[in-house]
């Protein structure tokens, strides 16, 4: 999958502070092979390492933390990014996940969906002014977007070329 991705993602989107983001499971994240495989991808295709979000979800982080630490630790050092998947759903505390090397962490929906009628979670265009006022600028969802092949990204990402997510927002 990684190496159909990043051919596509390289003519997209090379020199560019796009990033595609791709979930692993946690046995392909305790590979002690995937960081120098990796490196060399991203070296074949021209792509910053610090254009791949590596995204793991969080009851694999938690379930499996000693075996993806070191693996993690080394995609780190080789620049990529690392992101743990749905915080919020698999009982974990920060503390528990700070002993990875997450660069981005990723609520998971159930946790904001209620905020407009329990004040305690949102997920709306509230929110969303909401968090980019207190700094939050990387976003994502069913509020942005759905799903969508490459052909139909490029085609979403070039309808909005000041960069702003929604049109009119």
């Amino acid at each position: 999958m990684i190496e159909n991705a990043l051919p596509w993602f390289a003519r997209s989107f090379r020199d560019t502070p796009v990033t595609i983001a791709v979930n692993l499971s946690a046995s392909v994240l305790s590979d002690p092979q995937l960081p120098g495989w990796l490196f060399g991808c991203c070296c074949r295709f021209g792509i910053d390492p610090g254009q791949l979000i590596l995204a793991i979800e969080e009851t694999d982080a938690v379930a499996h933390q000693a075996k993806i630490a070191r693996v993690a630790m080394q995609l780190r050092i080789y620049g990529f990014l690392f992101c743990i998947n749905n915080f919020g759903v698999g009982y974990s505390s920060l503390l528990k996940l700070a002993q990875l090397p997450f660069s981005e962490l990723k609520v998971d929906r159930r946790l904001v969906t209620q905020a407009s009628v329990s004040g305690t979670s949102r997920e709306d265009d509230w929110t969303l002014e909401f968090l980019t006022k207190k700094g939050c600028h990387p976003a994502q969802g069913s509020l942005i977007a759905t799903p969508m092949d490459g052909v139909a990204t490029l085609a979403w990402r070039s309808s909005r070329p000041d960069g702003r997510l929604r049109p009119g927002a």
